[in-house]
């Protein structure tokens, strides 16, 4: 493994950090905005693609419309297809397999293993479709960004390739 510290290259980030992947056992959205305090959840349902912010261990949407149906029921599981709730410095995963819910959780804190990652954006809101009412911090028309963060592992013979990514915050 390289050296590497931290290297900025056309809007890229390429580092070193320690990390660790563990299986977490996922309960519920409020579980996990309890554990991660402040950061940003992404939530794919059967009827949509839903963002919020997590403050004070509680989930704002930044979209909800009040005359239709709550953007999450817990008490409707099934319709959760994939969630990834993040922060600077950790991602808990959840996606629906064929056996269920399975979950894990990125931790880039603690860890015996030291891992070299691409940082980068991907656009979440390009134009907007409609205002997100519920945070105006949203509503200036600038294009929001996940940064996210890819892993790259060296295999026996030397090639690298990633082996896991997560989302790390929305700018």
């Amino acid at each position: 493994m390289s050296s590497i510290e931290k290297i900025e290259l056309d809007g890229y980030t390429v580092a070193t950090v320690k990390t660790s992947s563990s299986v977490y056992q996922f309960s519920s959205l409020e579980g996990i905005a309890d554990e991660l305090e402040k950061g940003f959840i992404i939530l794919w349902q059967h009827h949509g693609v839903f963002a919020g912010e997590i403050e004070n261990k509680q989930i704002t949407w930044l979209y909800e419309n009040n005359e239709g149906p709550k953007v999450y029921d817990k008490d409707q599981e099934e319709h959760v297809l994939r969630v990834r709730a993040f922060d600077e410095n950790k991602e808990y995963h959840i996606w629906r397999s064929s056996q269920g819910l399975k979950a894990r959780l990125r931790d880039d804190t603690a860890g015996e293993e030291t891992r070299q990652y691409v940082e980068t954006s991907m656009v979440l809101r390009g134009v907007i479709a409609k205002p997100l009412k519920t945070l105006e911090k949203y509503n200036n028309n600038k294009t929001l960004f996940i940064k996210t963060r890819n892993y790259i592992h060296y295999n026996e013979i030397g090639q690298a390739g990633y082996v896991d990514s997560r989302f790390v915050r929305i700018d």
